[in-house]
Order: structure tokens, then sequence, then C-alpha cells
């Protein structure tokens, strides 16, 4: 995933396994999250519980895209990488930040691709390797 936001650009690495658990890896922080749980720290230091956020059910993008960007609408079928994609565009407003989202839809019914552009930035996340790793609480 790489993510350009007020200038900086971050590359992340995030294994997700469904129903509910990830795992994301940047320079500067690390998380995990398993269904209610999860923790963080910063690259060599101990972990610390996260209060308040959880994994949720990650299975639930097969079939609501819409909650990852407000009010979605279904914009047809696109490309993404010469794969023939779904694709589903929304746009939401919070705290006066407008963000627009084009989520992408494979066949097996998977959101694959998520980009999202703000004023802040943009997020691109490629979502196309799901349960390929393990996720463990840490130790």
């Amino acid at each position: 995933m790489t993510t350009s936001f007020r200038g900086q650009t971050t590359t992340s690495t995030v294994d997700l396994v469904l129903p509910d658990r990830f795992h994301v890896t940047e320079p500067t922080i690390e998380m995990i999250a398993i269904g209610k749980r999860a923790w963080k720290r910063t690259p060599g230091g101990a972990w610390q519980s996260m209060p308040g956020m959880e994994a949720g059910d990650l299975s639930a993008g097969q079939v609501k895209v819409s909650n990852l960007a407000g009010s979605c609408v279904d914009a047809g079928v696109g490309m993404w990488h010469g794969q023939a994609a779904h694709l589903f565009r929304g746009t939401n407003v919070r705290g006066g930040k407008r963000t627009v989202a084009t989520i992408y839809v494979f066949a097996d019914g998977f959101v694959h691709h998520l980009d999202l552009q703000s004023s802040d930035g943009t997020i691109e996340m490629d979502l196309s390797n799901f349960n390929t790793t393990t996720v463990n609480a840490p130790t």
C-alpha cells in the first residue's frame, strides 16, 4: 500500500487474513489487529494495546463496499492492471474534508484495489492476496 499524505509518501505492507485479522508494517509503526483486540509498536519498541481499535469483520468487504466511501454508486466495469473489475465510486465528507474513493471489486467479490483522494493526499491500497499468511498476537 502506498500513501501520500501532506507531501510525505509511505509504503506499507498489509497482511490480511479473513475474516478478522490484519498486520500492518510501516517504517515508523507496526500494528496487529485480531478481532476486537489490537496492538502497536515503533521499530524496536514494546507492543502496546490499542483500546478501541479492532479489525472487525473484514470479509464484509465482499458486499459492504459502501462502508469504505460513504454513499457509493455503481460506476460500471473498468480495468486495473489488465484485469476487469467492477467499479464503485463514492464521496464522503467528514470534518469538512472531502474524500473521493474508487473501489475495484473483482469477480471473486472481494475489494482488490482502493484509491482514496482528499485535499490531504492520496491512498492506494492493493488487497490482492487474501489469506496467504498468518497473523498472530504479539508475544
